[in-house]
């Protein structure tokens, strides 16, 4: 069952990463509509790679991209996620990384250490999970900036690579 992100909360993530969108290369994991990828080039960002395993939620991707008329600049993968990240070319790196896997499975947590192993990355993952998963501060070269509540979602935002830094999170880091 596709579950996408309310625009309330799609607002707030974009109004937090404010001027790191323009520019960027991202990755939309778990893609579903594609809300948050086609978001992300609408305001700025470079090129988008989505990621969708179930077949009505990528048709509709594939639709709404092509409604947005945005065929040039997004690439689409159907499968797995992580089954896709492993395919993934070590060239191929990314600034900005969105991420709401299904709720309450341990996906977001697997998620973190499969994009630390896997993923080139010098930027920002936002990670979507229920409120009240615990996901680590500190997991290899991410480190959580801010961490909101929004009803029944809880948004993580990880800095990624040398940058992350140590410490606590940060109101000043984004």
């Amino acid at each position: 069952m596709t579950r996408p992100t309310s625009d309330r909360v799609r607002e707030a993530i974009f109004n937090m990463l404010a001027g790191e969108v323009p520019g960027s290369k991202v990755m939309d994991l778990f893609a579903g509509t594609g809300a948050l990828g086609i978001e992300a080039i609408s305001r700025g960002a470079q090129t988008a790679l989505f990621i969708e395993q179930n077949e009505s939620a990528l048709r509709c991707l594939i639709q709404n991209i092509k409604h947005t008329k945005l065929e040039t600049r997004c690439r689409v993968m159907g499968g797995d996620v992580f089954v896709s990240l492993a395919r993934l070319d070590r060239s191929d790196t990314f600034d900005l990384v969105f991420a709401d896997p299904p709720y309450r499975q341990g996906l977001a947590e697997r998620l973190l250490r499969v994009l630390d192993a896997r993923v080139v990355m010098e930027g920002w993952l936002v990670l979507e999970t229920a409120t009240g998963e615990i996901l680590p501060e500190r997991c290899g070269h991410f480190a959580v900036k801010k961490k909101r509540i929004y009803g029944d979602t809880t948004v993580w935002i990880y800095r990624a690579g040398k940058n992350a830094g140590g410490g606590r999170p940060s109101d000043g880091d984004l």
